[in-house]
């Protein structure tokens, strides 16, 4: 018998390299260094966005929402100051009727509540409950 020859093995590029030479380390560290230089640049101009720019946006803006919510104050303002005016008694009516207002809309709710949840309401009365929301609605 005679000896066997070692075969010899080559390596060869898989199908979809397509003849390329394999990665080094340092194209990876080319990489990873060109990664760090875009991050860094996009977070000092991030900054530089926040604590430069962003101040004098907020603050145009502010002043313009201030302005418009005065000039929509100012008609309340000038029905306060009629208020002001009229006599003590007067004030004085007002809130009592604001606070009977507000003893008729509590009971209003506690009916509506027992109505809802003790008698189901909706099953047989669901059209006329509308109509009473409704008008609620309306008066208050």
């Amino acid at each position: 018998m005679e000896p066997e020859t070692p075969t010899k093995i080559t390596p060869t590029p898989p199908p979809l390299s397509r003849g390329r030479p394999p990665k080094t380390r340092s194209s990876s560290k080319q990489k990873l260094g060109l990664r760090t230089l875009i991050v860094a640049l996009a977070l000092c101009v991030a900054g530089v966005l926040v604590f430069v720019v962003l101040p004098d946006v907020v603050q145009e803006r502010t002043a313009d929402i201030r302005s418009s919510r005065e000039r929509e104050l100012e008609p309340v303002a000038k029905k306060a100051e009629v208020s002001k005016e009229l006599a003590p008694y007067a004030n004085l009516e007002r809130e009592k009727a604001r606070e009977e207002a507000t003893v008729e809309l509590a009971s209003f709710v506690e009916l509506q509540a027992i109505l809802e949840e003790e008698m189901n309401v909706d099953a047989w009365g669901s059209i006329a409950s509308e109509n009473v929301k409704e008008q609620a609605t309306v008066a208050d």
